[in-house]
Formats: structure tokens, sequence, C-alpha cells
């Protein structure tokens, strides 16, 4: 870590492109670095360190309220002295501020290198460890396919075999590789005392959403679907809206006919991503004047047994909707088949 060089370096790594983008101060007393993520999902791994001992909190902040986690513990020896935090997957790509803690009393304040890493990440193994003696060498738990980051602080830090570098601004080492082993070693020759933190990490299998289920209007007997008055003859003759409630509006979730003899046919469409925080989905049918026909909150779990038929009937009560417009419903039922 010479001190002819001071400066704060910002690095985008994004991994699995092996993308670099790197932007430095020369400002060793500004203990924050602005950066602009490139894709909401992402994570960004932080490591400040300082001239002498880290300050006692190793809280990582930032201007718009980012979630860090530290890894690991402070490493430190009397001069130098380093830590790394991680923050959750990214939910903007707002501008922000990342800022380290302030140095205690007699230490100043060093780096700080940000690797941004594409998509979620979770901390499969970590080693620490500071010393005087050549090389700075630690040896980090890992999974094969793991993304190991390794950040080396001293006067100078050589990149060593099968390592990539990310950054080696002031002379110090943020270098990564994918393993292939249960263990990663990280043996960077060096010039002067050390601290070494070599993270692996697991990037964070996430779940595809559920898809949209889509079910036939039952047309055969007993399972006849219908828009009816009480006497049994057709409310209207044309196509009728299915709707879904996706939070705050209701949104076009299907095509749905009646005919002459208020017989349904057509598809309807659940989206399992717009069930409400109680597992519920809700939907309705509209038609030219009138709305709301049918509506139900049902449990989601109702569509995801297997059923591929959906059957709706509805009556309406004829005499009062000839005599004031008025579409009251006289029965509702829903059923799914098989």
């Amino acid at each position: 870590m010479k001190r002819l060089l001071p400066g704060i370096v910002l690095f985008f790594a994004l991994i699995c492109s092996a993308h670099a983008q790197i932007a430095q101060t020369a400002a060793n007393s500004v203990r924050s670095q602005s950066i602009t993520p490139k894709a909401v999902g992402n994570t960004l791994l932080v490591q400040c360190d300082y001239n002498g001992p880290a300050p006692l909190s190793a809280a990582i902040t930032d201007s718009i309220g980012t979630i860090y986690a530290s890894i690991g513990l402070i490493n430190a020896t009397a001069d130098r002295s380093q830590f790394v935090s991680m923050s959750t997957a990214l939910t903007s790509v707002l501008a922000r501020a990342v800022r380290c803690p302030i140095p205690p009393s007699g230490t100043t304040f060093g780096e700080i290198y940000i690797v941004e890493l594409t998509g979620g990440m979770s901390v499969d193994g970590l080693a620490q460890a500071n010393g005087a003696a050549t090389p700075a060498l630690v040896t980090a738990p890992a999974a094969s396919g793991d993304v190991v980051v390794a950040f080396c602080v001293t006067g100078t830090c050589s990149l060593a075999s099968g390592w990539t570098p990310l950054s080696s601004f002031n002379n110090n080492l943020v270098a990564w590789q994918k393993s292939s082993a249960s263990n990663v070693l990280s043996s960077f020759d060096v010039s002067s005392d050390w601290v070494l933190t070599a993270i692996s990490l697991k990037p964070t299998v996430l779940s595809p959403p559920p898809l949209p289920i889509t079910l036939t209007i039952n047309t055969a007997s007993p399972n006849i679907s219908s828009l009816i008055f009480d006497d049994g003859t057709a409310v209207y003759v044309g196509a009728i809206i299915p709707q879904q409630l996706n939070g705050s509006s209701w949104i076009s979730t299907g095509t749905v006919t009646c005919d002459a003899d208020g017989l349904l046919t057509g598809t309807f469409t659940i989206n399992p991503n717009y069930a409400d925080s109680n597992g519920n989905v809700s939907f309705q049918f509209t038609l030219p004047g009138i709305a709301n026909l049918g509506l139900q909150t049902m449990p989601l779990a109702k569509f995801q047994q297997g059923s591929t038929g959906f059957t709706i009937k509805e009556v309406l009560f004829k005499s009062l909707f000839l005599k004031s417009l008025l579409a009251v419903e006289k029965s509702t039922s829903v059923s799914l088949t098989p």
C-alpha cells in the first residue's frame, strides 16, 4: 500500500463476461466512491483498508440504503488492516456513494475496492491471514464452480498463476478465479507486511417465476359454463373479458365468448405471480356495461393441482335488470376439472 499513489479505486467486475471498468481518484482522505451498477440483481463486494488499525465497526453503508453484511472479521496488523462486506442483490441501478467507516485516531484511510459481481451471490468459504514474510498465503474452502475473489493489501502484491487480475491499483491486488476444487490456494508475492482476504462465492440460483396456468372453459355436461338470467335466457351474446387483479389493477387474462344460449367457451388464465400476500388470486368477468361478474378470490393452490378445465355458472335476476339495467347476481359458482 504505497502512499506515493494514495487513492480510491472503484472496480466493476462482471465476472462471467470478464468485463472490467475502473475509476479512481487520488484523494486518500475520501472514504466513499460513487458507483452506478450495471444491472438489477447484481452484487457489490466491498473492501475497505487502512494504514493502521481498522475502525471497531466494519459497517459499510451507501447513500441509497443498500444493505451490506460483513464477511469474516477485521483482518489487521499493526500497520495495515482490511475488512470486506457484501451487498444483498441490488434492487435498482441507481447511482450510489459507497462509504467506508471513519478510521480511528492515528490511522489513515487507504483504499476502497468495489467489485460488482454478476447476479446474486452467497458466501461459500472464507480465508483471512496477515504477516510480514512473503508470500501472502491463505487457502479458502470452495466448491467447484465458485467464484473466488482475493484482496491483497501490502507494499506491492504480485499476481500469481491461475488468477485473473481485477485491479492492481496502488500496487495492491484484487484478483479472481473460478474454482474447480474443494480448496483454492491464494499465494501472492509481497514486498512488505500484508493482509489478505479470499472469499469463495456461490452464485445464487433463483427459481424461475411460476408460469401462468391456462384453463379451458368447460362446455360439456355436466360441467357446462353459462351466463344466463334466472329464467334461463341469455344475458349477452359476444365477447366476455376475464380479468385478474395484479395487485392494483385488473388485467385481461383470456378470451371467453357467450353464445345465444348463454353458453360460454374459450380459455381462462391465472398468473401465479399476481397472488396476494395471503396466497390468493382474484378474478372477474366483464362485458359491455357490466363489470364484476363472478368476482372471486380463491387460493392460488387450487389452480396448481393439475386441473385443466374451468366451469363458471352465473345467473342474474332478469326482472331487476330489465327495470334498472343493474346486473345483480342470483347465484354464481366456480369449479375446476378434472
